[in-house]
C-alpha cells in the first residue's frame, strides 16, 4: 500500500544568476513495509530530499501525497496542517542523535507522546514497549551524555517510533557509529518496517549498510534515479 508520493518535485535556492537548483523534477513512491534507501556523496542532494519528503522544507514546485492527502501542489502548500501530520505520522532520526541533553533516555521518548496529548500510563507503558524493543531499558534513567553513541541512536530512534509513523526518516544514521553498531541500526529500521508495516526511507552515503533493502535509488547533483 502506497503511503507517500512526490511528482515532479523541484527544489531551488536563490534567484537570477545566484540560483542554485539542489533537486531536479524528482519522482518517488514509497509504501508500508518498505525500505527505501537514497544514495549519494555527500552535497548530491540527499538531506534537503529527506527535509522536502519531511514537510521540512516547502518545495519549490510539484506534487506531494502523504497517506491519500495532497500535502503540496505546484508551488505550494494545500492546507493541511502540516505541523500534525509531522507530529503524528512522520518520525525523523537525526544523524547525531539530537536527544534533549537535560532529559532521561525515558523522557526523551515520552516527549512526543506528551505533544500528542497522550499522558499517564498509556505513555509510559509505550516508552517501556519502545525501550525494551531497542533493548536499552536497563539506561532509561540516564542523561544523554552518559550514552554510548550506539545507546543514543537507539533511544533517538525509539523516539522517532513513539507515535507509530506511517514513516520513519533517518539522515545517516550509521555516520558517526562502528561497523557492528551501524549494522545493529539497520536491523532495529529492517525489524521496525517488516514487522510495524511501517515505511523507511534512510540517507546514506554507505552503501555496505543498505543489504536487504526494498529500493535503492541514487541521487547526484539534484536528479534521482533507480540503483
Amino acid at each position: 500500500m502506497e503511503i507517500f508520493k512526490i511528482d515532479g518535485l523541484t527544489k531551488t535556492f536563490g534567484s537570477g544568476h545566484m540560483e542554485v537548483r539542489a533537486l531536479q523534477e524528482i519522482n518517488l513512491s514509497v509504501s508500508r513495509g518498505e525500505l527505501t534507501a537514497l544514495l549519494g556523496p555527500s552535497g548530491s542532494g540527499k538531506t534537503t530530499l529527506l527535509l522536502c519528503i519531511s514537510l521540512i522544507l516547502e518545495p519549490s514546485e510539484g506534487r506531494i501525497v502523504f497517506d491519500g492527502q495532497t500535502i503540496f501542489q505546484k508551488n505550494g502548500w494545500t492546507g493541511v496542517d502540516i505541523r500534525r501530520v509531522r507530529r503524528e505520522k512522520i518520525g525523523f532520526v537525526f544523524q547525531f542523535h539530537n536527544l534533549i541533553p537535560f532529559l532521561t533516555a525515558r523522557q526523551n521518548v515520552l516527549l512526543p507522546l506528551n505533544l500528542t496529548g497522550i499522558n499517564g500510563k498509556k505513555a509510559a507503558n509505550r516508552v517501556r514497549e519502545l525501550l525494551d524493543c531497542m533493548e536499552i531499558s536497563h539506561r532509561g534513567d540516564s542523561l544523554p551524555a552518559l550514552l554510548s553513541g550506539g545507546e543514543q541512536q537507539r533511544v533517538a530512534i525509539a523516539r522517532a517510533l513513539a507515535n507509530n509513523p506511517r514513516l520513519v526518516l533517518a539522515d545517516e544514521p550509521t555516520a558517526s557509529l562502528d561497523t557492528s553498531r551501524g549494522a545493529k541500526v539497520m536491523e532495529i529500521l529492517r525489524k521496525v518496517a517488516r514487522e510495524n508495516q511501517t515505511a523507511v526511507i534512510v540517507v546514506t552515503h554507505d552503501e555496505r549498510m543498505v543489504e536487504g533493502f526494498d529500493h535503492l535509488y541514487r541521487l547526484k547533483d539534484g536528479c534521482l534515479q533507480p540503483d
